[in-house]
């Protein structure tokens, strides 16, 4: 095995791919999309399930819903959430043919399912890391009570910490670049500072119907936040707690003019889980 920093998240964490590549190119802007990892339909119809392998031929995976790319590109790391794993792409360990999706534990390369009576994951949904530092952040949904964020010390796979616990209904995980952790869950934002390890409530959102998914930090340092059970987009002060509105809030639909644009004061958006 190559000495990777990823590759010794021993039984705790595991590695396999999921990927579209999306690009936009010329006239009409027509948009094109190659599936890079999940099976390939000409091979197998079995696209769920836990396997290692050639990204198009041979990996599968349970419901992915989190990705971490590292600094350097080199991998991809995905919340492999009915699979209670967290799965890596290999971007270069064979790059003249394709991606590969390894799953590494402490008995190296295997294609084994994690016991459960050891494993430190539960239907994860979110990654963050800080590599400068050597620690990855694991956003565990749980059995829906039950949720919580676990430190890693990637280099050495241990579990340094559970910074927040017993969260209902997790969704979605961020960090700033003061090292704070945003976590959303059911109408609630979340703040744990990973230094000190204090965490808060930063805000809870009153209206009703109010479901918090997708979380962001923008370069100016203000989280937008889907609320996906009111079709819109939230922008919350990380220092007050305050929250005024982005866009949609106007029902469900998918945009409003003839030509696909809209202004944020018109916008529609239908139960929006992810942002970036």
């Amino acid at each position: 095995m190559r000495n990777q920093p990823i590759q010794s998240l021993r039984s705790a964490l595991s590695c396999l791919l999921m990927a579209l590549l999306i690009t936009t190119s010329g006239i009409g802007h027509a948009t094109s999309i190659a599936t890079l990892g999940g099976g390939d339909p000409s091979v197998s119809p079995q696209f769920k399930g836990y396997r290692n392998g050639y990204t198009l031929t041979q990996a599968l995976f349970n419901n992915p819903e989190g990705l971490l790319i590292s600094p350097d590109g080199s991998q991809l790391l995905v919340a492999d959430k009915n699979n209670d794993t967290v799965r890596v792409v290999d971007f270069s360990f064979n790059p003249s043919t394709t991606t590969y999706l390894l799953t590494y534990n402490h008995q190296g390369i295997t294609n084994n399912p994690p016991t459960p009576s050891t494993n430190l994951l539960s239907k994860p949904v979110g990654l963050v890391a800080h590599y400068a530092s050597d620690r990855l952040f694991i956003l565990n949904q749980g059995k829906g009570t039950n949720g919580q964020v676990l430190q890693f010390k990637i280099s050495t796979s241990e579990l340094i910490a559970t910074n927040l616990s017993k969260i209902t209904n997790a969704a979605a995980i961020a960090i700033d670049s003061s090292t704070n952790l945003y976590v959303t869950a059911s109408n609630k934002v979340f703040k744990v500072s990973i230094n000190s390890g204090v965490s808060s409530l930063l805000t809870t959102i009153s209206a009703s119907g109010c479901n918090l998914k997708g979380i962001v930090v923008k370069l100016n340092g203000i989280l937008a936040v889907c609320d996906y059970g009111r079709n819109g987009i939230l922008l919350i002060n990380p220092t007050t707690g305050v929250v005024t509105t982005n866009a949609g809030f106007h029902g469900q639909g998918d945009f409003v003019t003839i030509n696909n644009t809209a202004s944020a004061i018109t916008a529609t958006f239908f139960q929006p889980s992810g942002i970036a």
